[in-house]
């Protein structure tokens, strides 16, 4: 895959990752700074 996530559903990832017995945590709050972003950790 290289990094690529293109043509993966949040549902399908979720399901892969809970398959493993990965937890999966969202969180939502307001942007820091100027820029909105996306981290994956």
């Amino acid at each position: 895959m290289r990094g690529r996530l293109t043509g993966f559903s949040l549902e399908k990832m979720f399901k892969f990752l809970n398959a493993f017995e990965i937890d999966v945590e969202i969180r939502v709050k307001p942007k820091s700074n100027h820029n909105a972003r996306i981290t994956v950790v």
